[in-house]
């Protein structure tokens, strides 16, 4: 159609269109191949499952039949079977039953024991707390036996050295006693001798006393 516009209209021109038109349609139909061939692929894929589902469906339908057979040949073993199922199904229950319950007594009884362990635990961080309480006090007491022991060592280094001291501080008292005698002596003599120079005195005055009474009269 395009050749048609620019190009004259010849039987060249036609024959190129028909090989393209051709060309075309050869190209579609390869397109359109493809697809078929790819939507063939499809229906084989959704196929093989029908297929299976048919073939199933025919096991199953097979398996009703043969299961209705047994049913109905082999009824008195299958209501045998259920009423066992059932008996066992009661047996199953009352031990499960008596399990639960020898179970439930098991941890009651380790709830129980493992209260008692708390308990004892607790008295056992008691008695811990109280031993290291008295660990503290005993250090304590140590420290202070230390302190008091280094006091009566200071004290006992002093009484021994005053004890050293004695003999000489003895002497010392007895000098300062002989002193103190001495001296003593000595206040006596010098009252004695105070007592004779008061006496001595008033004796003076006496006499003054007569002297100036003489001088008046002369």
């Amino acid at each position: 159609m395009l050749l048609s516009r620019y190009c004259p209209v010849t039987t060249a021109n036609l024959a190129i269109l028909r090989l393209m038109s051709i060309t075309e349609f050869m190209s579609k139909a390869s397109e359109e191949e493809t697809m078929a061939e790819h939507h063939c692929n499809q229906l084989v894929e959704y196929a093989n499952p029908l297929e299976q589902n048919k073939n199933l469906l025919e096991n199953k339908t097979a398996l009703e039949r043969c299961i209705s057979g047994l049913k109905l040949s082999h009824g008195d073993e299958i209501a045998a079977y259920s009423t066992e199922g059932k008996i066992l199904d009661s047996e199953n229950q009352r031990l499960r039953e008596q399990s639960c319950f020898g179970y439930n007594a098991e941890i009651e009884k380790l709830r129980s024991k493992s209260a008692s362990d708390d308990e004892e635990l607790r008295n056992l961080r008691e008695e811990s707390q109280a031993y290291r309480r008295l660990q503290e006090e005993f250090s304590e007491f140590k420290a202070g036996s230390s302190k008091r022991d280094i006091t009566m060592n200071h004290l006992k280094t002093s009484v021994e050295n005053y004890e050293a001291k004695v003999p000489e501080l003895k002497q010392i008292l007895q000098t300062n006693a002989e002193m103190i005698e001495c001296l003593t002596q000595d206040l006596d003599n010098t009252k004695f001798e105070l007592k004779s120079s008061t006496e001595k005195f008033i004796m003076l005055e006496a006499e003054i006393t007569t002297a100036n009474i003489e001088l008046k009269k002369l």
